[in-house]
């Protein structure tokens, strides 16, 4: 009878133990709200500053998007120095300014390779045209945002933010005698 019973205070002990619920653990609010005040909760501190160093873009640009699609109208000649030789597969005078102009723009924001140095090259190629001064005119409303995102990364990524001036110089004075447009 004896051992009966040490079997049964064993399984009770043992029932007992599992059927307890353990403290539970405290729950992570953020600092410096109402949450805070409450039991059993840690705060979380103060959020980390950002890293300031040069950012790539975290969004893909249009330009990214489009370049080696089928009717993309430029691509990069491989084998040349640094790869800043560009093919047009469509004669430069037939390109479409209102579609691609813009695309070109917004690719001045990637990085130099592979995608900023063919975006740039071919938007300055495009504006030294002599007969582009109606068709950059036309495509102007378009090009202004793109434009103002590459001049908008400010320090930590002059380079986009030179390229950007540059183009900025040749789109003033595209067309012939420097003239965007009738005058």
């Amino acid at each position: 009878m004896n051992v009966r019973k040490q079997e049964e205070d064993v399984r009770r002990r043992r029932f007992k133990r599992s059927d307890e619920t353990p403290s539970p653990s405290p729950k992570r609010v953020p600092g410096f709200s109402v949450q805070s005040l409450q039991k059993n909760t840690v705060t979380s501190g103060n959020p980390l500053p950002r890293e300031t160093g040069a950012r790539v873009s975290a969004q893909s640009t249009a330009f990214a998007n489009l370049y080696g699609r089928p009717g993309f109208p430029l691509a990069t000649v491989h084998g040349v120095v640094d790869g800043r030789r560009l093919r047009w597969l469509v004669p430069p005078e037939v390109v479409d300014y209102d579609e691609y102009l813009p695309v070109l723009a917004d690719g001045l924001r990637e990085p130099p390779r592979p995608y900023g140095a063919c975006a740039t090259t071919g938007l300055w190629e495009l504006l030294a045209r002599d007969d582009t001064g109606d068709r950059v005119l036309s495509a102007l409303p378009w090009i202004v945002y793109p434009i103002r995102r590459a001049l908008d990364v400010g320090r930590r990524d002059w380079p986009t933010t030179v390229r950007a001036l540059k183009s900025l110089q040749k789109l003033a004075s595209a067309g012939r005698g420097g003239l965007v447009g009738t005058a």
